[in-house]
């Protein structure tokens, strides 16, 4: 007897809406250098 188990769920996605991610991070890197300026803002 052979028993088949199919998987028929895509696995769950990191990030559902990585646009809205990337747009945050934008946002924020301009805040910084503007407040900040380019020589005191760094992004590890």
């Amino acid at each position: 007897m052979f028993i088949a188990i199919i998987r028929t769920e895509l696995p769950a996605a990191r990030n559902k809406y990585p646009e809205e991610t990337v747009e945050k991070i934008l946002d924020v890197a301009e805040r910084l250098l503007v407040e900040r300026g380019y020589e005191h803002t760094t992004m590890i």
